[in-house]
């Protein structure tokens, strides 16, 4: 996949590309996610919980160590 610069670029599959310069450069160092890779829970047990809104308002929807507020 192409990245253009800024936000709001399209990709060369015509899909949007919102990926600004920062997170292209993430993208890069870290790899593509491999969804089927088993998850690393280390050494804390998790559980699932439902959508929240955190104080930063970003939305999260998954794994939080059992018993805390830590994702």
């Amino acid at each position: 996949m192409q990245f253009h610069p800024g936000m709001g670029g399209f990709a060369h599959n015509g899909e949007v590309d919102y990926d600004n310069m920062k997170v292209q450069q993430i993208r890069e160092e870290l790899g593509e996610f491999d969804y089927d890779e088993e998850t690393n829970h280390g050494d804390h047990p998790v559980e699932y919980r439902p959508l929240v809104e955190l104080e930063n308002h970003a939305k999260y929807d998954g794994e939080w160590i059992v018993g805390h507020d830590v994702r």
